[in-house]
């Protein structure tokens, strides 16, 4: 038997006693039981022992394995579950990390969970659901840290089944750490988790710290195969300093690349979000036009212009660090691209 090295227990009304013994009439579901599904991943390895997501983009921090939103997925009529999930330390820049992920009951949460920075381990907690009736119970992944999906075992009678499946429509946001999800308390504050929950999506969440404009992102997004996209890129090359004709170079090969692949999706292509900080000669204005400037220039209806200083409040009360929105910007952010990002 694995030796839990840690222990988080959170319950509703009518509490358990956790973690739940293994006896008669008790089921443990492992990654690869038929029950089990995924959802809003890039990739997921499945084996008895373990589900581990990752991401196509390798960049030196560890962030191919962690997949903000990530769903592991099954139905149950438990009344209380004990999950086990394992935090690899893979993601290697500590200074993001964020491991606050949560469990969902019919897309209600009913459980957070998350672990201290530096501690690699299993962790056990429990999950008193109430009556015994059936659910479909989603297990969401943070947005920084690397978290393996190990089992999950009910005391109670308990049957287990595929849960319904997820919308149809992939929404896949990709960018840099605004996307990520950098300074959002856990991965429902972030504004692609919100989004798409307002709209009744799936998310796929490619948004990378430190990304600047890469062409071969565009290649990735469209391996992903969204339905519809966000692309949300500047503030890196911003910060670098970088020509204003190479950034503007790179995005249109960016949207290129993609659009060598999917013709059909809609691209909505959003200008860097408020900062005042400076680093030189070129403003962040500047780089905001050589989006304007680019998409202007490739005459596709399907690649959408977006202003990014709109969509949340212009100050720290909702970019608090000058760059990444809070619970509160991100909010904001949210609500106002509902209304904009369309199929």
């Amino acid at each position: 038997m694995v030796t839990k090295s840690n222990h988080l227990y959170f319950s509703l009304p009518a509490p358990r006693t956790f973690p739940i013994p293994v006896g008669a009439g008790q089921l443990v579901i492992l990654p690869d039981s038929a029950s089990v599904s995924y959802s809003d991943y890039c990739a997921v390895a499945v084996d008895a022992a373990k589900a581990r997501f990752t991401r196509p983009t390798v960049d030196g921090q560890g962030f191919e394995f962690a997949n903000p939103g990530a769903r592991v997925r099954f139905s149950t009529n438990a009344d209380y579950l004990n999950i086990t999930l394992n935090y690899t330390n893979l993601v290697t820049r500590l200074d993001t990390y964020n491991a606050g992920g949560l469990v969902l009951a019919d897309g209600v949460p009913v459980a957070t969970f998350t672990r201290a920075q530096g501690l690699a381990g299993q962790i056990d907690f429990g999950v008193t659901l109430g009556a015994s009736t059936q659910r479909t119970i989603e297990i969401v992944m943070p947005y920084s840290a690397s978290v393996d999906f190990v089992s999950a075992l009910a005391g109670a009678t308990f049957t287990a089944q595929a849960a319904p499946a997820r919308p149809a429509t992939r929404y896949v946001a990709m960018g840099d750490s605004i996307t990520h999800g950098f300074n959002a308390s856990a991965i429902d504050a972030s504004w692609p988790y919100k989004l798409a929950v307002a709209k009744g999506w799936q998310l796929i969440n490619h948004g990378y710290g430190g990304r600047q404009a890469m062409a071969v992102d565009g290649t990735t997004l469209a391996s992903l195969s969204p339905t519809v996209a966000t692309y949300l890129i500047g503030y890196n090359n911003f910060a670098s300093q970088d020509t204003l004709a190479s950034f503007k170079a790179t995005f249109k090969s960016f949207v290129n690349n993609f659009r060598a692949v999917n013709t059909t999706a809609k691209l909505y292509c959003i200008t860097p979000t408020w900062s005042p900080n400076t680093f030189g000669a070129l403003t962040l204005e500047m780089y905001r036009q050589q989006i304007r400037d680019g998409l202007t220039e490739l005459g596709n209806a399907l690649n959408v212009l977006v202003e990014g200083l709109p969509l949340a409040t212009n100050s720290t009360a909702s970019f608090p660090d000058n760059v990444h929105p809070n619970d509160a910007g991100a909010a904001e952010m949210a609500t106002a691209l509902a209304g904009v990002v369309l199929v």
